[in-house]
């Protein structure tokens, strides 16, 4: 993870891949970002934020992309890594803030009564 976060470039090729490839590179973006995720430490994390990673899980939810459930498990957990760097009760979490802001939130209510999912 530091090798990724430390090179600035590559980190925003991939952030840029996530956001304006085709659909299998953004798929690909998303899936080295959640990888990352799930082994960083909350300064690491933040990097990751910092360059776009909340922008592009929540991207890949809206319906144009029609993803597969492993896709949306991984995605998930990508989330979930992500919500936990402020993740304690009754605080403020500005991750979360995000995510809801770019309609986030109402793409996984929309998945979740997908029944197709």
């Amino acid at each position: 993870i530091e090798s990724l976060i430390s090179r600035e470039s590559l980190l925003t090729s991939i952030m840029n891949a996530g956001m304006y490839g085709n659909i299998s590179v953004k798929k690909e973006a998303c899936w080295c970002i959640c990888n990352a995720m799930a082994d960083a430490i909350a300064s690491q994390k933040k990097v990751l934020v910092e360059h776009g990673a909340i922008e592009v899980l929540a991207g890949m939810l809206k319906p144009e992309h029609n993803i597969r459930l492993s896709d949306l498990q991984v995605i998930l957990e990508g989330i979930d890594h992500i919500l936990q760097v402020y993740g304690g009760a009754g605080s403020t979490n500005p991750y979360a803030d995000m995510f809801e802001e770019l309609g986030g939130l109402d793409d996984l209510e929309r998945i979740q009564a997908d029944e197709n999912l």
